[in-house]
């Protein structure tokens, strides 16, 4: 961290929180003022600069912005410019100048906040992007993530096991006081379309940088998958992103256009029923709900124009859409059909129910954790879209056997 940790701990009221665990983390690693060269052919992940010219492209390797719509990217020489812009109706905009260590900080405006590149440690409280940041090379860089309980990705699970990764929580003085202990980068937040629920701002107050991650407010199915580029913005990786993203999308819109010319598109129904009776469900402009599109079938909720989680009234949906024929259930807890109607008896009601039609996307869960699905299918929308286009088209590609959904029996 930049600031003092005396500072920000004396800023704070010590909060003590009974069985998280803290990891046995070393002092972060400082970088070394040394690069490859005058001009580099690769982006600098693990050097600064000592020799700066002005001159010098200190950014070889380039992401480009083709599918999301929240974020913007521009490249000046030393230093990146990233512009965050959530789709949730909020009118927050925030401004990144992500500078390469060892080069001038640019001139720029009060509001703007300035992060040395590449930066090699960080927690990770967007658990969708675990998957994602392994295969940028960049597991050892993971220092801690909210819970232990939605990771199932093996690198992480290692080095929980070693005590490389520690447990922040949600809550925000969890968060803070645990972040502080880890002596992180970077803290990449969960952005919530209830603004009182961002933490971000008062983690930037205390000297954390905290960076908000909206890929769950993606319109586009591949524009949400495009939010690894900007993970990798901030350890100059965008090599590594480009080669994870450009052949999944590749192959995302062959299979977009195998599943376009169905005559017939069943309609899905996604979603669980709360404790209090509301059926929380994605809205009909979301990612998820243009993804059982290009699968070959209808979102139930399509003609809602949100991006964000909606709740709607269990029996709003229970009146007027329990005859969709496919339901994607959401219910991690409840394994069956049986399981599902002793919860809730009405739900034996629903047409999916009665035709044998639900699925889970809990598919190859370990024991006491969330399913793959959670932090695996990020970076894997060729994946995602195969498995659904399985469920409502199996004739298309009857070889498929799905990894992140079962039928549920």
């Amino acid at each position: 961290m930049r600031s003092s940790l005396q500072y920000r701990t004396l800023a704070l009221p010590l909060v003590l929180l009974a069985g998280c665990r803290v990891a046995d983390i070393p002092e972060r690693g400082r970088l070394a003022a040394k690069a490859a060269g005058p001009r580099p052919s690769e982006n600098l992940v693990a050097n600064c600069v000592s020799d700066y010219s002005p001159a010098v492209d200190y950014f070889p390797h380039k992401a480009r912005v083709e599918f999301a719509t929240q974020f913007e990217i521009g490249y000046h020489g030393h230093y990146k410019r990233l512009i965050f812009k959530p789709n949730v109706g909020s009118e927050e905009r925030e401004e990144y100048l992500l500078v390469q260590c060892g080069t001038p900080i640019p001139p720029h405006g009060p509001r703007a906040r300035v992060v040395q590149v590449p930066a090699q440690r960080m927690i990770l409280s967007n658990l969708a992007f675990v998957s994602s940041v392994v295969r940028m090379n960049l597991a050892d860089s993971v220092g801690g993530v909210s819970s232990m309980n939605g990771v199932s990705h093996p690198a992480i699970l290692e080095r929980y096991k070693n005590r490389r990764v520690q447990e922040v929580g949600t809550g925000p003085h969890s968060s803070v006081e645990l972040a502080i202990a880890a002596d992180t980068d970077l803290l990449f937040t969960f952005y919530s379309a209830w603004p009182n629920y961002n933490t971000h701002p008062k983690l930037w107050e205390v000297g954390i940088q905290a960076i908000p991650t909206a890929d769950h407010f993606e319109a586009d199915p591949l524009g949400r998958t495009e939010w690894i580029k900007f993970i990798a913005l901030f350890f100059n990786r965008e090599r590594e992103a480009n080669e994870i993203f450009d052949p999944a999308a590749k192959r995302y819109l062959a299979m977009k256009r195998i599943a376009a010319s169905v005559e017939r598109r069943p309609e899905v129904l996604v979603g669980w029923p709360s404790g209090r009776d509301v059926w929380n469900l994605n809205g009909g402009k979301n990612f998820f709900a243009q993804l059982i599109w290009d699968a070959g079938g209808q979102y139930f909720w399509r003609d809602d124009l949100k991006l964000s989680l909606v709740p709607i009234d269990f029996e709003r949906v229970f009146d007027d859409q329990r005859d969709s024929p496919v339901w994607i259930s959401r219910s991690y807890t409840a394994k069956t059909r049986a399981a599902l109607a002793k919860l809730k008896p009405a739900l034996a009601h629903f047409h999916a129910f009665e035709r044998d039609g639900i699925w889970s996307p809990d598919k190859n869960t370990q024991v006491h954790r969330r399913p793959p699905w959670q932090d695996q299918s990020l970076d894997k929308p060729d994946q995602v879209l195969a498995d659904l286009i399985a469920i409502l088209h199996p004739e298309l590609i009857p070889k498929h056997e799905p990894f992140f959904v079962r039928k549920v029996d």
